[in-house]
């Protein structure tokens, strides 16, 4: 098991407040500007979807921490879901991890062009600019990344810090806002409690995925078996409080029409309070916020095939590192691929490629959380005689209940969406074998 990046003299590890940032700004990145909008028809009834996810989101983030104080390891889900399945199932997870930070970047990509275009209106409408925006956007986060797993750490700190200002302020200052009397109803929907618990559920919970972020760059982090299960939990928590807090003021603050319409409903509150420089505001916020969740996701796109590289699970070219210790190799592929996969879309509206790509990275990033449940189980089955008494029954309650959340969210994901994401799990088969065959003879 490949549990640390290459060790040399000039690599430089990444320090807790940079691993909380990871966590944070890759959770925190386009979604939460556009989520108060579909919960508009549910209005403040959309908490028991908030709470439902919070709660799940805890659960796995308990179940990342247990297993980065036992097993420490480069590749996160990957190295928990190979030592307890074996090689089959820890490449699978590996690709489809892969795969969603690969696609899901270009998502993030996109939608970063779509709120630069609040400040430069041409870029909907010209589609050279918007191609050249994606490609200087794409290769220079991706360039950052290669230098050092530090300057990528550094650049996700100061782009976390800048994203959370405008999100913190905007409850802060939009609770003195609010009129109670204008609220018309606690559910406008009209569907029972358990119905909007599971659709604005399903709704909510892609909010919090990235919140095993710390996990996956195990091998580059000062203190490991601390600062990853801090940053993990405290993360998680503080992006909870942010969405509640966030949805629950914007909600008070819009008209309910305007904003189950509205493609920038933190502009549309912010302008409640501070009129059309609060617009500006968020959509500052809003571009902050994608190219630190791009970055740190770029980060993690490169951590993952280096580390089922290490372990003759990946293409031995995904291995190679810099002087530095990175895997630049990695994220240069891993850039190469949401590059051409971006151009091929092109084509499409900001909104439908924005769309599209979400539904292919959403479900494989939610499959290895499942796996990497039921690895905990199987690392306490194998483990035992190493844990406390105490220490295992955790474990154990944590992994079931981490389980049966990924296995409602995956159900609630729609037919469509598994049936697109197990297509891209099968894709990745035939790449096992061929890998399995070169080092047959070694």
């Amino acid at each position: 098991m490949n549990a640390n990046a290459p060790s040399n003299s000039n690599t430089k590890k990444i320090g807790f407040w940079m691993v909380l940032s990871l966590v944070l700004g890759n959770m925190i990145g386009s979604g939460i500007f556009v989520t108060p909008s579909t919960l508009a028809p549910y209005g403040l009834a959309s908490i028991y979807g908030w709470i439902f996810t919070t709660f799940g989101a805890i659960m796995l983030a308990f179940l990342f921490s247990g297993l980065s104080r036992h097993m420490p390891a480069t590749g996160g889900p990957y190295a928990y879901c190979r030592y307890g399945f074996g090689d089959a199932i820890g490449f699978l997870v590996a690709w489809g991890y892969w795969v969603a930070a690969t696609v899901g970047n270009a998502a993030i990509v996109v939608a970063s062009v779509g709120y630069l275009a609040y400040f430069f209106p041409e870029l909907l409408n010209n589609n050279s600019y918007i191609i050249s925006s994606y490609l200087v956007i794409i290769w220079f986060f991706t360039l950052i990344n290669c230098y050092s797993v530090y300057t990528g750490g550094l650049v996700q700190l100061i782009t976390t810090i800048c994203k959370l200002i405008p999100l913190i302020a905007l409850p802060v200052v939009g609770v003195f806002y609010i009129e109670p009397s204008k609220i018309v109803s606690f559910n406008p929907s009209g569907e029972p409690w358990y119905q909007v618990l599971l659709i604005t559920g399903s709704i909510t919970f892609w909010s919090f995925l990235g919140l095993e972020s710390a996990t996956v760059p195990a091998g580059s982090i000062e203190n490991p078996k601390r600062n990853i299960p801090l940053a993990t939990i405290l993360g998680t928590v503080f992006a909870a409080i942010i969405y509640i807090s966030c949805t629950v003021v914007i909600i008070c603050l819009v008209d309910k029409n305007q904003l189950s319409v509205s493609s920038a409903p933190f502009a549309d509150a912010a302008a409640v309070i501070w009129g059309e420089y609060g617009g500006m505001l968020v959509a500052l916020g809003a571009v902050l916020s994608c190219f630190g969740a791009l970055n740190g996701w770029i980060l993690l796109q490169g951590q993952i095939p280096f580390a089922a590289a290490q372990d003759k699970l990946f293409p031995s070219i995904f291995g190679r590192t810099n002087k530095r210790g990175t895997p630049a190799a990695a994220i240069l592929i891993s850039s190469a691929f949401m590059t051409i996969f971006v151009l091929l879309n092109a084509s499409k509206s900001l909104v439908s490629l924005f769309q599209f790509v979400i539904l292919l990275a959403t479900l494989t990033t939610v499959i290895p959380y499942s796996l990497s449940a039921v690895s905990q189980l199987l690392i306490v089955i194998k483990d035992r005689k190493q844990m406390n008494k105490k220490t295992a029954i955790t474990n154990v309650i944590v992994a079931i209940v981490s389980y049966i959340f990924t296995f409602f969210a995956i159900a609630g994901a729609g037919m469509e969406v598994v049936y697109w994401s197990g297509l891209l799990l099968l894709l990745g088969l035939p790449l096992y074998a061929w890998i399995k065959y070169e080092h047959q003879s070694e």
